[in-house]
């Protein structure tokens, strides 16, 4: 799976692996927006961050209660209640539940590093999210361990055994690997 594709109310995002990139393509009922992000400039730490919903739910109860209460009352007492201040409080309240619901809040897990990659939590599934992250992370990791192991002639020693330390500092690459490509380009160097 190299190909994510979200939607949520109006708004979608598709995120595609293209060898070292990852392009990255959102549409806005107001805007369309494609870029690219280096695969050297993620990260590998996951953030999930959300929008508490306890007022969105609050209000919507709220206002529904309030406009039948205030039916109730009409009905029972239809004399008590101008016709103006009940219009005005009904087009508020369906206003307010209508703004709760459309309102878009935000649920969404963080892929962190230099450039920070924002995915919807749960769009298909968080599952399916985790799983393209995953995805993510290691062609991330492959790509520069691809670049950072990869020497000649011109390479002198201090700045490859400084990409190893960093490469396993990172956790890209293993004890038995950093082991291997310090053995191998010494040899190299012999030859």
């Amino acid at each position: 799976m190299n190909v994510l594709f979200q939607k949520r109310g109006f708004n979608s995002q598709k995120f595609t692996i293209i060898d070292d990139h990852i392009q990255i393509e959102i549409k806005t009922l107001s805007k369309k927006t494609k870029y690219t992000v280096k695969l050297e400039r993620l990260g590998f730490e996951i953030q999930y961050h959300a929008t508490n919903t306890f007022l969105k739910k609050l209000a919507i109860i709220g206002c529904s209660i309030g406009i039948i209460a205030l039916t109730i009352l009409v009905i029972i007492a239809p004399k008590e209640i101008e016709f103006e201040m009940l219009f005005i409080f009904y087009v508020a309240a369906l206003g307010i539940i209508i703004g709760s619901i459309l309102k878009q809040y935000n649920d969404d897990i963080y892929l962190v590093g230099t450039t920070n990659v924002i995915f919807y939590r749960n769009k298909p599934t968080e599952k399916e999210v985790l799983a393209f992250i995953d995805e993510v992370i290691k062609a991330t990791k492959t790509f520069l361990k691809s670049k950072y192991t990869d020497f000649d002639e011109a390479t002198t020693t201090q700045e490859f055994y400084n990409c190893l330390n960093w490469l396993y500092e990172k956790e890209i690459i293993t004890r038995d690997e950093y082991i291997d490509y310090k053995a191998s380009f010494d040899l190299q160097k012999l030859l």
